[in-house]
């Protein structure tokens, strides 16, 4: 699924619906707005819910807080940001993700079947 919101520069692909500690992937896109770096914002149930795998490209600096998750990366060259984020599901159950920037978020229901 590929989640977007009017007014939100900001596109999430993922599964909708995964599997207990299967490997998943998260496909984030968004244009640049004359930011000096990216900043991404996952809630407190995506940090709770997610153990990280890997990230690409690296983030310059990640940032764990009671609130969730916030990533920091630097600015591509050229062209729009993308990163991959590939995550394992620790718990089953429905669960609702936000995932933003500091211009907007995204809500993405999902479902982690066990």
């Amino acid at each position: 699924a590929a989640a977007r919101q009017d007014g939100v520069p900001l596109t999430v692909s993922h599964e909708r619906f995964q599997r207990m500690s299967a490997l998943h992937r998260f496909d984030i896109a968004m244009p640049l707005g004359g930011e000096d770096e990216i900043r991404l914002t996952f809630n407190k149930t995506f940090s709770d819910l997610y153990e990280i795998d890997s990230i690409q490209p690296q983030p310059l600096r990640p940032n764990a807080s009671d609130g969730g998750l916030v990533l920091t990366f630097e600015l591509p060259e050229r062209g729009n940001f993308n990163a991959a984020m590939w995550v394992r599901p620790r718990n089953f159950g429905s669960a609702s993700l936000e995932i933003g920037t500091p211009r907007g978020s995204l809500t993405l229901p999902i479902f982690v079947y066990p």
